[in-house]
């Protein structure tokens, strides 16, 4: 996905794959953020300043408090953040990143800046469910990805930043994404979904690879 916030999002916590699966028929979702444009002063919220017991945190949502729990993170285009199934998450206003995810769609709201629509109504939380699965332990950082190939390698996906010109070994499926340049008739923003099969970039550029986990060598 490739996502551009005006205003902070909401603050949100994906289940892991076993909770998914009994409560959802779904996998659960971890995920990594890419950032591609950041406005001065922007920034990310993953998980606390300090570890919160279940009680704690949820008087924290219903007061409000949350806002000074959730922990801020400054970014700069090419920092990369991963956010594993349970920890709690927002993206800032000012940013266009983008997410490399579990392929799942299950989302659970536990707070939205107490805003209401034109109605007057506030959007639906999943409280019980955000209780259920939130990690307060869950500690994250943002990753310089200035000299990293491979930025991220987790049990459900790989990612590697690559530039120039590469060959590229899939086994299963991979995903590039072209971040500035030109590779042969492929331009910065373009996307393309390759499977079993050895692929050729030739060019000068930059560009994001994903694929599930040892699904690709880069040569």
């Amino acid at each position: 996905k490739i996502i551009k916030s005006q205003d902070v999002l909401s603050v949100q916590v994906h289940p892991g794959d076993e909770y998914a699966k009994l409560h959802e028929q779904s996998l659960g979702k971890t995920e990594m953020w890419y950032i591609l444009e950041a406005e001065d002063g922007s920034g990310i919220y993953a998980g606390f300043n300090r570890e919160l017991s279940r009680d704690e945190l949820c008087s924290a949502i219903s007061d409000g408090t949350i806002r000074e729990e959730l922990r801020f993170h400054g970014v700069k285009p090419g920092d990369a953040v991963f956010i594993p199934a349970g920890m709690c998450h927002a993206i800032g206003g000012g940013l266009t990143i983008a997410e490399i995810q579990q392929s799942s769609d299950i989302t659970y709201r536990l707070y939205d800046w107490d805003r209401v629509s034109g109605d007057g109504k506030k959007r639906e939380l999943h409280i019980k469910k955000s209780l259920d699965v939130t990690d307060t332990g869950l500690m994250p950082h943002v990753i310089d990805t200035v000299f990293e190939q491979k930025i991220v390698s987790s049990r459900y996906f790989d990612v590697f930043r690559v530039k120039d010109s590469i060959d590229i070994q899939i086994e299963t499926f991979a995903g590039v994404y072209i971040l500035s340049g030109e590779a042969g008739e492929y331009q910065k923003c373009d996307t393309l979904f390759i499977d079993d099969s050895i692929f050729h970039l030739n060019g000068n550029f930059e560009a994001l690879i994903f694929s599930t986990h040892k699904g690709v060598a880069i040569k």
